[in-house]
Parts: C-alpha cells; sequence; structure tokens
C-alpha cells in the first residue's frame, strides 16, 4: 500500500518533516520494486537506504526532543532501537532468501 504524505503527518518540526517525506519515499521505493518483477538488486539498495537514513533520522529526532523537553523521549528512543532491529532482522531474512542473486 502506497503512503501518501499528508499534512497530518507533519509534526511541525521542518527537519523531522523532511525526514519523514524520506522515509515515506523509500518505503514506497521498496513496495515498487517488490511489486512484479521483484527486482532484488533494487530492494537490497533501498533496504541498506532505509537502514541507514533510519538510524540518521532517529539520532535527529531524539536530539530535537531533548532539546525541548519532550516527556516521553525514552519510551520513544526505545521504540526507535526496536525499529532498527526490527529492519535489521527483515534484512537478514531478505539475505537469506536471495539465494539466485547475480
Amino acid at each position: 500500500m502506497t503512503i501518501v504524505w499528508r499534512d497530518q503527518l507533519s509534526v511541525g518540526h521542518d527537519a523531522i518533516d523532511e525526514d519523514h517525506r524520506q522515509l515515506v519515499n523509500l518505503l514506497n521505493g521498496f513496495e515498487w520494486a517488490s511489486a512484479g518483477d521483484i527486482q532484488l538488486d533494487i530492494l537490497d539498495r533501498i533496504l541498506d537506504d532505509l537502514e541507514d537514513f533510519s538510524i540518521e533520522h532517529f539520532e535527529r529526532e531524539e536530539r530535537a526532543q531533548i532539546s525541548v523537553g519532550f516527556p516521553f523521549h525514552d519510551a520513544h528512543r526505545q521504540a526507535h532501537i526496536e525499529q532498527i532491529e526490527q529492519l535489521r532482522a527483515a534484512r537478514e531474512r531478505f539475505a537469506s532468501l536471495d539465494v539466485n542473486r547475480h
């Protein structure tokens, strides 16, 4: 399911909103690359980009939360850790299925 950015997704912080738009684009790219004729090299590249960008974004978002005294920072940080772990597990599963790579 393609994600469409809407103003309701905005958190009101320009840099964080731009990060979220980029994450939406990466997720939509993954969906596109996994539909129809699956393009494993593109999927692999998107997963790499998604992991790298997610780590950068989570660090930026956590710094912004600390700077404004966000009261749920610790729980949010834990959710970020879990999301990165899930992404890495998914990448490992993808790599193990990718036996026919050229």
